[in-house]
């Protein structure tokens, strides 16, 4: 997901969130930053080349697709 789509997305959600359940308040510009951080976090670990770094950021089910192999799913099959 490209940064601007994920950022998209997650003020969508919280606008949505923000609508629904009366007076709560959503503090947009602390949540950005936390958004930015994540993604700044994230691209760290991915340059790091160090897949214990990567894999937290990964859905329980991620799936690795490579060519001629057969799909590996899960965080403990990608780890091994």
């Amino acid at each position: 997901m490209t940064r601007v789509r994920l950022l998209t997305t997650v003020a969508l959600a919280i606008a949505v969130a923000g609508g629904c359940g009366g007076s709560h308040r959503v503090n947009l510009p602390d949540e950005e930053a936390a958004i930015r951080r994540t993604d700044a976090d994230w691209l760290a670990a991915a340059a790091s080349h160090d897949l214990n770094r990567v894999l937290p950021f990964w859905a329980d089910d991620a799936t690795i697709l490579a060519p001629g192999r057969p799909p590996i799913v899960g965080k403990e099959p990608i780890r091994k």
